[in-house]
């Protein structure tokens, strides 16, 4: 996997937390503003049975309710792929209603990476005109 922990703090901002809601295994984040309108983003997970996914959620709070979340997912038996979605209030995760016709306009350089094990996820995202908007 291409995450390098030795970077964080230096070159990029890095979440690795040890304590997380359904346990964290093996998860983090990493971002990095490139300029006003675009942040370089890497999600990386351990996956087993039960853990086919990382994604990570924006919160103007301590709570996760009602967020938006970048996500790296495979839906039933498609590849892997960045995405977006959103928390709901009760925090639920919501698909968003056609989705991937935006995705192409908010993610570029996009590179998943599912091996031995680890799923890693990087991309450019542009964040200009992001808003909480959820539909």
């Amino acid at each position: 996997i291409d995450f390098s922990a030795s970077t964080c703090g230096v070159m990029k901002s890095c979440v690795l937390p040890d304590q997380c809601y359904g346990g964290c295994n093996g998860m983090g984040f990493s971002y990095k503003l490139l300029s006003n309108s675009l942040m370089k983003i890497e999600l990386f997970s351990v996956l087993d049975g039960k853990n086919q996914y990382v994604a990570v959620g924006f919160s103007n709070d301590d709570k996760m309710g009602n967020e938006s979340v970048i996500e790296c997912s495979a839906m039933g038996n498609e590849r892997y792929s960045l995405k977006f979605s959103y928390n709901n209030a009760t925090p639920s995760n919501v698909r968003i209603s056609e989705e991937e016709k935006i995705r192409a306009s908010y993610f570029t350089q996009t590179n998943t990476i599912s091996a031995d094990g680890e799923l890693y996820c990087t991309a450019i995202v542009n964040i200009s005109g992001w808003s909480q908007n959820k539909e």
